[in-house]
């Protein structure tokens, strides 16, 4: 997950997750915004940087990688989210 931060260092905190096409340069652009208002933003990658444009295939192309898979025991991008909950986590130890 990327963390950006306002030019203060520090605000609110807002999760960004992308929707099947991945961690697009939209979705960046959002939490770009999002900084710009002060927020703190995470920016979930459930697919490990893969992105998609074919919107005749969602997650034909983005979709969690066997390695992911493999490492962390599931076949889906929904329990990605305890390593965005470990990197939230991290960052407010700071």
């Amino acid at each position: 997950m990327e963390i950006l931060f306002p030019a203060a260092g520090h605000g609110p905190g807002v999760v960004v997750a992308h929707a099947w096409w991945g961690l697009n340069q939209t979705i960046r652009d959002y939490g770009a915004a999002l900084v710009d208002q002060g927020f703190v933003v995470g920016l979930v990658d459930l697919f490990e940087g893969r992105v998609t444009d074919r919107s005749s295939r969602p997650n034909g192309s983005a979709r969690p990688t066997g390695r992911c898979r493999q490492a962390h025991g599931w076949c889906g991008p929904s329990a990605n989210w305890r390593h965005i909950a470990k990197s939230i986590e991290v960052v407010l130890a700071r």
